[in-house]
């Protein structure tokens, strides 16, 4: 039975919610393992057969991680992982397909996939590829996140600067006049 809705609660992982991994496969069985085997690291997945579904979700909620067959019936993969790269920038995307070759490999990762994984792919493989997208995903965001607060932190201090700079002007105008009246 694939499932259109998380199967599991948000867990605490680390002290913050558990990541959202979106699986897109049209192989019911592929599907239902790589969900099951990353419901097991307390990932919240969501498993879906359809890539026109798989587009819907990348556009309407937030996303981690996507981990999408590559050539699904009705949407090609690299497409929701456009998509997904698109809405989310510092979401990761990470090709799964049937079709092993070196071409299908490099285009995918030329299209913005972080990795690709060869069906059937090793369940070691799988969960140590997921984690680390997982990393790469949340050091992005962190990293956008310093950023805004360093240009937040750097225009303040430019307001400030120019505070000072108007308030040293005025004290060395008061003092001028001061000595002017003086002599």
């Amino acid at each position: 039975m694939v499932v259109d809705e998380p199967t599991a609660p948000r867990a605490a992982l680390d002290s913050r919610t558990a990541p959202r991994v979106l699986v897109v496969d049209d192989d019911e069985s592929v599907l239902l393992t790589v969900q099951g085997v990353l419901e097991l690291d307390h990932y919240e997945v969501l498993a879906v057969s359809s890539g026109a579904r798989a587009l819907e979700l990348v556009r309407s909620e937030p996303f981690d991680l996507v981990l999408t067959d590559l050539r699904l019936e009705d949407v090609d993969g690299i497409e929701i992982l456009r998509e997904l790269h698109t809405k989310s920038p510092d979401a990761v995307g990470v090709m799964l397909t049937g079709y092993a070759s070196l071409e299908t490999a490099l285009g995918a990762l030329r299209q913005g996939a972080y990795d690709y994984l060869v069906k059937p792919c090793d369940v070691l493989e799988l969960r140590t590829t997921v984690s680390r997208g997982l990393e790469r995903s949340r050091l992005a965001s962190q990293l956008r996140d310093r950023v805004a607060e360093l240009e937040l932190a750097n225009a303040t201090i430019q307001a400030l600067n120019a505070e000072l700079e108007q308030r040293v002007q005025s004290a060395t105008a008061a003092l001028r006049d001061q000595v002017s009246t003086r002599d």
